[in-house]
């Protein structure tokens, strides 16, 4: 573990600055190729809201992700055995929205917001209310504190000088950036740089076998856990480069916290979930490749007529 202070700023305005102590977990790959990942609590910064994050807290965060996830499709995983809601935006493929691609000589899809969680629907409400949408800008602002302090912990340890990491820790500051400018706000997690956000699990109480080793297709995720469990339930990270074929030792052990945060490269580090006894729920933040590509090599032109016309849902540009 490496402390560092660092300061973060609290809904991408200047409102208010505070330092928190920022624990790094440094781990290597069987290859050599090493990794930093953040692990705190959300519960650290409560007392810089004036909700201190009441309704995420153990007695009542069951009812408010009741309230969250009934107006939302589950959509089933197999790669994590359990409960997925996405909320946001995607670019999975499906008859609709779509425009010809002259490049491809195709159908290619438009990046929009999933059905449930479209603009002025309940759950885009629910996410903008006060305490939700506090959650989701300090999981922003904290993934940026993230890069940028990565990026000055690598120059001043050359172990950490890992081409792929400081690599990843690069282009996801630069794509960021670029979310920002020119991604709609319609198709971002409360004005943020994230465009997607799953929940990940149900409000059952219930004896779980664990969420079996994985790796994530996410560029960078930010994960937040909440529950009450009597056993189980921690994040397991290995040093193997395949879920399957070289999972390799296990490197760390982050035992369940409700309100627990960890940030990183979690398509780059094998992981899973031990099994677990009680209720267990996480959200990860996210932002889709898919989603990013398309603004980067068209513009917002599709998207704009696709989203003046009210987000039809057949929706179909010939040229």
């Amino acid at each position: 573990m490496i402390s560092i202070s660092i300061g973060i700023i609290g809904n991408n305005h200047i409102t208010y600055l505070f330092t928190f102590v920022c624990l790094f977990s440094f781990f290597v790959r069987c290859d050599c190729s090493s990794f930093l990942f953040y692990i705190g609590n959300i519960f650290e910064f409560k007392s810089n809201y004036n909700h201190e994050f009441e309704r995420l807290h153990e007695k009542k965060y069951l009812k408010t992700f009741r309230k969250l996830i009934k107006d939302l499709i589950c959509v089933k995983n197999e790669k994590r055995s359990i409960e997925n809601y996405c909320i946001g935006s995607t670019c999975f493929a499906g008859p609709s929205p779509r425009f010809y691609n002259e490049d491809r000589e195709h159908h290619s899809m438009i990046p929009h917001p999933f059905k449930n969680s479209m603009p002025n629907s309940m759950v885009h409400t629910i996410l903008n209310e006060e305490s939700f949408s506090d959650l989701v800008s300090l999981c922003a602002d904290a993934t940026i504190k993230y890069l940028h302090q990565s990026l000055l912990l690598c120059n001043r340890f050359d172990v950490l000088n890992d081409n792929i990491f400081i690599h990843n820790v690069k282009t996801s500051l630069s794509l960021i950036d670029f979310i920002y400018q020119y991604v709609p706000k319609s198709l971002r997690i409360c004005d943020t740089f994230f465009t997607q956000m799953v929940i990940v699990g149900n409000d059952e109480i219930r004896k779980h076998d664990g969420i079996k080793n994985h790796l994530d297709k996410d560029y960078i995720s930010c994960i937040v856990n909440f529950g009450k469990l009597k056993k189980g339930g921690s994040t397991i990270y290995f040093n193997g480069t395949h879920p399957e074929k070289n999972c390799g030792k296990l490197i760390s052990e982050v035992p369940f916290e409700h309100g627990r945060i960890q940030i990183g490269y979690f398509s780059e580090i094998v992981h899973g979930v031990t099994p677990w006894d009680g209720n267990r729920i996480t959200i990860n933040f996210n932002f889709k490749m898919d989603v990013v590509n398309h603004f980067m090599e068209m513009g917002s032109m599709f998207y704009k007529e696709y989203e003046y016309h009210g987000y039809p849902t057949d929706f179909v540009i010939k040229l």
